[in-house]
Parts: C-alpha cells; structure tokens; sequence
C-alpha cells in the first residue's frame, strides 16, 4: 500500500546520532513504559509504548483514518498541487542546546529516495549525511564512509518524512493505521516499513497541518525514537511548511531551528547525491 511526508535535524555528531531505547512492552494501553518520563524544563515527555499503540491503531480505511488523510492532502494543496513537487532545497538557522552552537542546516530532497543534509558552523562546513537509494553516507572533512543499517533507517526516515504529506500516497508502506492518544488532541497516522521503522504523523484535526513527526527504529527489543514539533506554518512559493522545529531525543530538547529559505524545484548537479568514498 502507497501512501505520504516531510524534514531533519542534524547536530554535532555526538547529538545527531544520540537515539533513546525504548523496552518492548506487554502493556496494551498504549502508556509510558514503567511510569517512566522526560523531563525537560517545564515540559515533560512521556516515554511511550509503540507496539502498544500501533496495535490498538485502527485500519486506515475507517472513516475517521481516511478523512484525516484527505483533509491533511487537500490542507497541503492537495494531490496534484503536491505531485508537482520533484525536489526541494531548504535552509535552516539552527541552535543546538546542549552546546550552545549557531549552526546553518541545508537539506535537499530529491524524488526517487535522494537526501542530503549539511551542516557549517561560521561558515566552515561539519558534517554531512546522504541517502541514495538502498545506501546511506556519514561525511566529515577527515572522512567519508557507508553508515551501518540503524543509521541507515534513520536517513530513510529523514527523507520519508520530507515527503509528506505527499508520501502517503507515493511511498510503499507495509502497513498504515490510523489512531488517537489519550489526553492528546492530534490524531495519529501510523506508516511502517516492513516491521523494521514506523514513521507516525501527529495531525491536528483542526487544522489538518502535521504538528508532530516521530520516527520509530525497530531492531529486536529496542525502539529508537526521533521526535519533531512544528509550528508557525507559513505559505513559501505557494506550498505550506512549519517555519519553527523543535527536536527532541533522550528526553532532551536538542535543537530548535528556523526556516530562512525554500527552493522548490531546484535542478541540482547530477553528483550532488553521489558520494566517492
């Protein structure tokens, strides 16, 4: 089944690979795993279940699941409005927490599962990472070199989501549910490929905009957990995206960037998702 998505964040390298565990659980409820929470400034974020609340998600095809996705599409632009969207260069001003730094984020998407993310600080490049088909690549100015299968699925989750809302429709999904989260007022659009990364849009049926991205790494017992927040929603070219992120990993809140730039529809070098190791 085919269905739709969008975004990154990248820090320094010991935060842009920082993930948290999360223990399987029999709980079939959906709530924090042994009362466990984050705890970050004022706001605390809850350790949640996945499995849990994956199986208690209904078929997308209910009516609640398919008007959520309609409306979110057609909030978007809907289909043909977004099908003509090939590619995308956006800009991002950047500020890590935990380290204090200005950091500029430049992600390019390319249809057909082509990502790249750079990182500079004043001006000097850091790091960057690209996807390209069934591989992925970690470069730094001392070294380039293919990235290992966990990492791998986290750049597919960085293009996938990318590409929403549109992926919903134009990417493969094994499964698709839809569900609610108790004292949360999204609604919740579950993607997940082949039992190994779940991809989960929180939307507000309010307004049908994606105000919450999380992305689900499956190996074995362990979930790894990448959360987005999105807000102050702004029209660039005609096309709707969140000009406020926030990420959030470990409990901690790790970056909050803003948007200073959107090319949509770029022609970028036929090297430019081409890496030389």
């Amino acid at each position: 089944m085919k269905l739709k998505l969008w975004i990154v964040v990248m820090t320094c390298s010991l935060i842009a690979l920082s993930v948290h565990s999360f223990e399987k659980s029999d709980n079939n409820k959906g709530k924090s795993v042994k009362d466990d929470h984050y705890l970050q400034g004022k706001e605390i974020y809850e350790k949640l279940n996945y499995d849990s609340l994956w199986n208690e998600a209904s078929d997308i095809y209910t009516d609640e699941g398919q008007a959520l996705v309609n409306g979110c599409i057609e909030k978007y632009g809907g289909h043909k409005h977004l099908e003509s969207v090939n590619s995308l260069k956006l800009e991002y001003q950047s500020e890590t927490v935990l380290l204090n730094k200005d950091q500029i984020i430049t992600k390019y998407f390319q249809k057909g599962r082509k990502h790249k993310t750079t990182i500079s600080e004043n001006g000097e490049f850091v790091k960057a990472r690209i996807i390209n088909g069934s591989k992925a690549w970690d470069i730094t100015p001392e070294i380039t070199q293919e990235i290992i299968l966990q990492e791998y699925k986290k750049e597919l989750f960085e293009y996938i989501q990318q590409n929403m809302p549109l992926g919903i429709d134009n990417e493969t999904f094994t499964g698709i549910r839809y569900g609610k989260r108790e004292n949360d007022d999204l609604q919740y659009i579950y993607l997940q490929n082949n039992d190994t990364l779940m991809t989960i849009l929180g939307i507000n049926p309010d307004d049908y905009l994606i105000h919450k991205i999380e992305g689900v790494i499956i190996q074995d017992d362990n979930r790894f957990v990448f959360i987005y927040f999105f807000s102050e929603f702004k029209d660039f070219q005609g096309f709707i995206f969140p000009s406020k992120r926030k990420y959030v990993s470990m409990g901690l809140e790790v970056s909050n960037s803003n948007l200073i730039s959107v090319e949509i529809n770029p022609i970028f070098d036929e090297n430019e998702f081409i890496v030389q190791e």
